[in-house]
């Protein structure tokens, strides 16, 4: 897991549940403590000690942001509320996502982002999930709705995918497992078998690499477990106009390249040189293509992540250390 980590804060000292919860909610933020305050406040009404709690995972936050979520956290419910605080001192989604795997004590748990907005009947669609898939089922995700801060006309299919990879099928999508960690339910023991969130992926200060989900994901349906995905565990995410930019998509594309190259190796697929070659043939093309007066966000698009993908293979990103 890496980093030092300890409880700020619980408010479930003496819960009125006293058994093993089903869910723990999990909820992992940096620096961003009033949207984690907002979405918090729109958990508690539908927490049930009995069968729920929620963890909140402060991922490395500025001195200003530990102390919001220190008061939100301690807030009192109006249900009695399982709510734990644990600060990681280090900052990174797989740490802090594989520190709420360690720290939950539900069977399930599920991985929300701190932006996400939800419906007043969020946490009872993920007990009907659960109550509605096969013992064989070990991962459970449910669609992201984006609602856009600007306009999106320009957007290509490339584009909106690196915005919102929400799944677009329900039911049985095991052999599709098109899902995001923005709205993620796992198996606890499942997951921690796998390894958890691989460390060598996911955000990790200016590292804007992602997958670590992914990784996850796949490692845990080779070993016979099947992903179920529900309509009814949808949440929505505000979309924020910097995101509309060319400049945000040609960095976030990079840095998929970048991550694509490291998942291929991590799931035995290593690329040979013959695949690096091409690649990197393809890349010189986009590049002279360049000096064309050319204006397709595709082929910025397509230059970025063949940037990356090559950079990968050349100067491998390095996770800070624990």
């Amino acid at each position: 897991m890496g980093g030092n980590f300890r409880l700020i804060s619980d408010t479930a000292a003496n819960p009125v549940g006293t058994g093993q919860p089903l869910i723990t909610i999990a909820i992992t933020t940096n620096n961003r403590s009033q949207k984690a305050a907002e979405l918090i406040n729109a958990l508690r009404p539908q927490l049930d000690p009995e069968r729920n709690e929620l963890l909140i995972i402060d991922s490395g936050s500025d001195a200003e942001h530990a102390q919001a979520l220190i008061e939100t956290a301690q807030m009192p419910g109006s249900n009695a509320a399982r709510v734990r605080l644990v600060r990681l001192d280090i900052s990174g989604s797989s740490r802090a996502r594989n520190l709420a795997l360690a720290c939950a004590h539900g069977k399930w748990v599920a991985f929300i982002h701190d932006d996400a907005l939800i419906s007043d009947d969020w946490v009872q669609a993920l007990f009907h999930a659960i109550n509605n898939v096969p013992e064989n089922c070990a991962i459970i995700g449910g669609p992201v709705i984006p609602e856009f801060d600007g306009d999106t006309s320009h957007l290509t299919d490339a584009w909106r995918i690196l915005i919102y990879p929400y799944p677009s099928r329900e039911g049985d999508c095991t052999l599709n497992p098109m899902v995001t960690g923005a709205n993620l339910m796992v198996r606890r023991d499942v997951a921690i078998t796998v390894g958890g969130h691989d460390m060598t992926l996911g955000r990790h200060g200016d590292l804007l690499l992602s997958g670590d989900e992914r990784i996850m994901v796949n490692r845990i349906i080779a070993n016979g477990w099947r992903l179920w995905v529900f309509a009814e565990m949808a949440i929505r995410r505000i979309i924020p106009a910097d995101r509309l930019t060319l400049k945000w998509a040609k960095q976030r594309m990079f840095w998929e390249g970048v991550t694509e190259r490291r998942e291929a190796h991590l799931m035995g697929n290593t690329p040979g040189l013959g695949r690096n070659l091409w690649v990197s043939l393809k890349l010189a093309g986009h590049f002279l293509m360049s000096f064309i007066p050319i204006n397709t966000a595709r082929h910025h698009l397509s230059l970025a992540w063949h940037e990356g993908y090559i950079h990968e293979w050349l100067f491998p990103a390095r996770i800070p250390p624990a």
